[in-house]
């Protein structure tokens, strides 16, 4: 099965969306455009961390649903709101429950990955923070 197949996207949308705060509206004359979907943001934001493509990229693969810039800017929000902290987290525990971990002051080792104990790897909420904030 491939990462990008649609009914894994349509998997790890069902777990995302409950944390995707809902938007509020404070233009004084109100949104003169429909907002586009957070689930075509999610999409282009999805396709973005596996592909390891650009943004201008990943709108183009995502048939130019939405633009890039608006996809930024939808990632910006959700950060504000910690929705990738949130999922950085359950990953972490998911990861725990399967594999193990062994956690502590934002550091973690797994005995069975780590060729050398005394060099734990570092937490990876970092890297996928600087991934998804990388610049046009």
């Amino acid at each position: 099965m491939r990462a990008l197949d649609p009914e894994v996207k349509e998997a790890v949308w069902l777990a995302v969306e409950p944390l995707v705060p809902i938007p509020v509206d404070t233009h004084p004359l109100g949104r003169h455009r429909r907002r586009k979907s957070d689930k075509d943001a999610f999409e282009v934001i999805l396709v973005r961390l596996v592909t390891g493509c650009s943004w201008e990229d990943a709108e183009r693969l995502c048939g130019n649903k939405m633009s890039d810039t608006t996809v930024r800017s939808r990632r910006d929000e959700w950060e504000r709101a910690g929705v990738f902290d949130t999922i950085a987290n359950e990953a972490l525990r998911g990861y725990d429950k399967v594999i193990g971990l062994r956690l502590g002051a934002g550091r973690f080792a797994s005995p069975r990955l780590c060729h050398d104990r005394r060099r734990p790897r570092g937490d990876a909420r970092p890297a996928l923070q600087a991934f998804l904030t990388a610049g046009p």
